[in-house]
C-alpha cells in the first residue's frame, strides 16, 4: 500500500512494435523518444502472439535478434469468429507483457498507447475499445491517449460501429517518403477525430524519427496529449462540482 509520504509510481505507456519485429528491437528503436520524454513516463512493451519472418528494414541491422513478431495474420475473406479469435491472442500477449512487470497492486496504470505500424493499427483498437459505450470495466479503461508512428489500419475494423473514430487526445507520425503513407494517411482521415488528433510529418520513410530534433518535438507532442487530458479532467470535475452544489441547494 502507498502511503502520502512514498513517491508515486510514473504513469504507464504500452508500447507495441511494427510487424515482423520485437519488443526487444522496438526498446532499441525509441531510445531517442524515450529519452526526450525524460521521467514522465514508465514504458511497457509487448510481443505479438505470432512468430514472423523479419519485416521491412528489420534486416541486416537487427540480424540475431530473432524470433520476430506480428500481431495479425494477412488473411482475405476472414469470418467475423476468426477476428475474434485474433484478438483474444493479442489480448493475452498484452497481458503478460504487463504482468511481467510485477505487482499489479502498486503499479500505476496504463494512460497510454504508442504503436508502430501494425502495433499502431492494434494501438487504434485499444483505444475505440476504451470508448465503446456498454464495454466492460478493462485494463485499458484509463487509456486517456494514443501515439501513432506510421500507422496502419486497425485490423478488426470490421467490428466497430460505422463513422466510429478515437475522440481521445493522439499524436501521429508520417513520413513524407514512407511507402505506406497512404494507408497511413487514411488511418488517421477515418479513425480520428480532427479535433483531439495532431500530426507530425518529417523527412524519412516508414520508421520511427531518427533526428534528435525530431525526437523532442514528438515528446513536446506526447506531453501537450497527455495534459490536454489532465486539462479535460479538472474541466469535468469542475462541472461535477458544481453540478453538485447546485442539487444540493435545490
Amino acid at each position: 500500500m502507498h502511503t502520502s509520504d512514498e513517491p508515486q509510481p510514473l504513469p504507464r505507456i504500452l508500447c507495441l512494435h511494427g510487424g515482423g519485429t520485437s519488443a526487444t528491437i522496438f526498446y532499441m528503436q525509441t531510445v531517442k523518444l524515450r529519452r526526450a520524454l525524460g521521467g514522465h513516463f514508465q514504458f511497457v512493451f509487448a510481443d505479438a502472439p505470432i512468430e514472423s519472418a523479419p519485416g521491412p528494414g528489420v534486416l541486416p541491422v537487427f540480424d540475431g535478434c530473432e524470433p520476430f513478431w506480428r500481431w495479425v495474420e494477412r488473411r482475405e475473406g476472414m469470418t467475423k469468429e476468426g477476428w475474434l479469435a485474433e484478438e483474444k491472442h493479442v489480448d493475452a500477449a498484452l497481458e503478460r507483457a504487463i504482468a511481467a512487470t510485477g505487482d499489479e497492486a502498486h503499479s500505476a496504470p496504463v494512460v497510454g498507447v504508442l504503436g508502430f505500424s501494425q502495433g499502431a493499427g492494434i494501438a487504434t483498437e485499444l483505444l475505440l475499445r476504451q470508448q465503446r459505450p456498454g464495454n466492460t470495466p478493462s485494463r485499458w479503461a484509463d487509456l486517456q491517449f494514443g501515439v501513432l508512428l506510421s500507422g496502419i489500419s486497425p485490423p478488426w475494423r470490421r467490428l466497430g460501429g460505422d463513422g466510429e473514430r478515437v475522440q481521445l487526445p493522439t499524436v501521429h507520425t508520417h513520413g513524407r517518403k514512407d511507402p505506406w503513407l497512404t494507408n497511413g494517411q487514411a488511418l488517421l482521415t477515418d479513425w480520428f477525430e480532427p479535433s483531439a488528433a495532431e500530426l507530425m510529418s518529417f523527412h524519412g520513410g516508414h520508421h520511427l524519427p531518427t533526428s534528435v530534433g525530431d525526437n523532442e518535438q514528438l515528446a513536446e507532442m506526447i506531453l501537450r496529449a497527455a495534459s490536454r487530458v489532465t486539462e479535460n479532467e479538472r474541466k469535468v470535475k469542475e462541472i461535477s462540482k458544481s453540478e453538485l452544489g447546485t442539487t444540493l441547494h435545490v
